[in-house]
């Protein structure tokens, strides 16, 4: 950059920064360098960015022809194998004494894959993980709610009859609710 583009630039400067109101002349002055300075190194190296550009161009050019082959065999059988046909089935059934439906696939040979399995939901067929066992006397005199509200005599004595219904209520509620067989309530 010549003394005189220095001169000019810096004159310049100083006539944005009264523009714009600012004191300080500098950062204009370092705005308009700059961009002089990346310009004039993008002048003088403009044919060597040409070069790289017509190379790179031709590489991908040549990237694209190799690749070009091999993509068309891979959609080919992309498409044999999508066109290739597959028996698809259902079943309805029960696994033990649960309904379910099953997505099958048919194999070559005769065999299947089972694909998923659905089982029936918020069924009552549902056969209870554990057996069903409901409160003694024993237990219920142990607690001292239970013992205050159920028991003779404000909780002094045995369980009463009108107590052992009202527990026996709760419990069969509660059989029905977690999928047990009713009982008749006595």
């Amino acid at each position: 950059m010549s003394k005189d583009e220095i001169d000019i630039m810096w004159q310049k400067a100083m006539k944005e920064s009264i523009k714009d109101g600012e004191m300080f002349t500098r950062y204009h002055f370092a705005k308009l360098v700059t961009e002089a300075e990346r310009e004039r190194i993008k002048q003088a190296n403009a044919p060597e960015i040409e070069k790289i550009n017509a190379h790179i161009q031709k590489a991908m050019t040549a990237l694209e022809e190799a690749l070009a082959d091999p993509m068309r065999e891979v959609q080919r059988l992309g498409q044999e194998i999508e066109q290739e046909p597959v028996a698809w089935g259902v079943d309805w059934g029960k696994a033990g004494d649960i309904p379910c439906v099953s997505i099958i696939k048919r194999l070559h040979g005769g065999g299947i894959e089972v694909v998923a399995v659905e089982y029936a939901p918020h069924s009552n067929t549902h056969p209870p993980q554990r057996t069903w066992v409901g409160l003694t006397d024993e237990e219920i005199l142990s607690d001292d709610t239970l013992r205050y509200y159920y028991g003779m005599n404000g909780g002094a004595g045995p369980v009463s009859q009108k107590g052992k219904k009202v527990i026996a209520a709760i419990e069969a509620k509660l059989k029905q609710k977690n999928g047990y067989a009713e009982e008749k309530n006595t």
